[in-house]
């Protein structure tokens, strides 16, 4: 069974369930002796075709095959993107039945005492843990060895720029290799006006961290992140190297020259993706899945659109796109859900990344019913339309997305960027600190984190859209030694030294 929750209910009552809450064709729930009840919290799918969500059969059907096959009856609650921190905060202070949730910032949550450390139920999920690398690992750890996650993010090339592959064949263009080419691209097609009637986006993007990822690595020699500063054998943020500032200028210059859409800074970055799923662009600049689970969706209003991308694109200090780290985010276990709810729960987990044929039962429904192999162990396909829409889909993320792949239109173009776009490790930049696992703890506790957050995330906008201009970028760089820039070099470079 799954609920939708907003906002407003959660604060107005402060309570998640405003009425009682059924199992799967029972009425109100109750289980046996011999089966756990657990709930789950997620954000709303937004894979195309979710927009009315799963029919309710199907979700009571999947709860009960999932029940049959671990002892487990789970509950999954779907929540809007929009405010969805705020939200499962005022979640963790209720009293409702809350035991694993998604996409939570270990960082954000562990200092507070709000989740729990799962390092006592390693050796019960040893294909959970074998799916995801050291690195994966690490970073939903402490540095006193303590696990608080099932991680949900790895190293992957996340950042490509998508170019309208019609566009580029209609005026004769190549993919660019480098700045300079991408340039030219933007300029023919600011001229040309490809779609008509000025409605041609040239470039959409969102600055913080779609346009930092995507091309800032071509003026940081590490790619956008912290880096070693030879001068001194300081840790820094990119936004104190020299490279940036050329960065942000070339970034004035496209935004003046019309390249760049003038609402990709005016608008939340949540919100730029269903702009981008109505088509009306050329390139973009953002995080990958936007066209590549939307190109479905464009191509409904776009029939031939075919959005192209090629690595690398080289700017003055070479490769533009920067790796995507592994995350610090993943399903964590509020400290307040029983043991034994967490212990269930690990076990859904574990049957999960245990096959492939459970991995798909919970993203896509039951195999006979909802899905049927076209070539067993590596693609599959609807029976009928899409049934379930990632309702019950707990392991997630590369390890098992590039097992199998489904013969829908929905998907079938994200599909296969999953199995051939991702491990494109060679053309890329890979940030200094790939492989460290900084103590985010203690970086938080002594470094003013906010105010710095605030300046890196706003003040570049400001020198991009000509409300500051660059003379003032001294400035800038004396605003960020005020907000306390200084303790944070002193702390990631203690840390550092302390690792070598």
């Amino acid at each position: 069974m799954r609920r939708m929750l907003t906002l407003g209910a959660v604060a107005l009552l402060g309570v998640l369930v405003t009425g009682a809450v059924f199992a799967a064709g029972e009425g109100e729930a109750g289980a046996a002796d011999d089966v756990i009840e657990v709930h789950s919290y997620d954000t709303v799918s937004h894979s195309a075709g979710s927009e009315a969500g799963t029919a309710q059969q199907v979700l009571d059907d999947v709860q009960a095959y999932i029940e049959e096959q671990t002892g487990v009856r789970v509950f999954t609650h779907r929540i809007p993107r929009q405010g969805y921190i705020e939200q499962v905060t005022l979640l963790l202070a209720s009293n409702d039945p809350m035991d694993v949730i998604a996409g939570i910032q270990v960082p954000q949550f562990q200092p507070k005492g709000a989740i729990k450390a799962i390092n006592q139920w390693f050796d019960q999920i040893p294909n959970t843990r074998k799916a995801w690398t050291d690195i994966a690992w690490s970073k939903v750890s402490t540095t006193d060895g303590q696990t608080w996650a099932i991680p949900r993010g790895e190293v992957v090339t996340s950042w490509p720029v998508w170019i309208r592959g019609e566009y580029l064949r209609e005026y004769g263009l190549e993919y660019p290799t480098t700045i300079e080419e991408l340039e030219n691209v933007l300029e023919v097609f600011k001229q040309n006006d490809p779609i008509g009637g000025g409605q041609t986006q040239v470039m959409i993007t969102s600055y913080a961290p779609h346009l930092r990822m995507v091309m800032a690595g071509g003026w940081l020699p590490d790619g956008y992140g912290p880096w070693l500063d030879p001068a001194d054998n300081k840790v820094k943020p990119p936004e104190l190297h020299p490279g940036f500032k050329d960065f942000i200028a070339k970034m004035n210059d496209w935004y003046e020259k019309g390249y760049i859409w003038p609402d990709s800074f005016n608008i939340p970055a949540s919100e730029v993706r269903p702009v981008i799923y109505q088509g009306q662009f050329a390139t973009t600049a953002y995080w990958v899945s936007a066209v590549g689970i939307g190109k479905y969706t464009i191509l409904k209003n776009f029939p031939d659109a075919d959005p192209v991308y090629q690595r690398p694109i080289m700017g003055p200090a070479g490769m533009i796109e920067t790796l995507n780290p592994a995350g610090t985010h993943g399903w964590v276990f509020p400290a307040r859900s029983p043991d034994e709810n967490t212990e269930a729960f690990l076990k859904v987990f574990e049957w999960q990344y245990s096959d492939v044929e459970n991995y798909i039962t919970g993203q896509d429904g039951i195999k006979g019913q909802h899905w049927q192999w076209v070539d067993e162990g590596d693609t599959y396909e609807y029976i009928g339309n899409r049934a379930l829409f990632e309702d019950y889909r707990f392991a997630v993320g590369l390890p098992v997305e590039v097992q199998a792949r489904v013969l829908s239109p929905e998907i079938e173009f994200w599909s296969e960027y999953l199995i051939h776009g991702t491990d494109d490790l060679d053309g890329i930049k890979h940030p200094f600190d790939v492989s460290i696992v900084w103590d985010m703890t203690v970086i938080n506790d002594v470094v003013p984190m906010t105010d710095l957050k605030r300046l890196w995330d706003s003040e570049p906008v400001k020198f991009i859209t000509g409300q500051r201009p660059m003379s003032e970028w001294e400035d800038f760089q004396q605003e960020m030694r005020d907000a306390g820039v200084g303790k944070w070099v002193d702390e990631y470079t203690r840390q550092y030294n302390a690792m070598q």
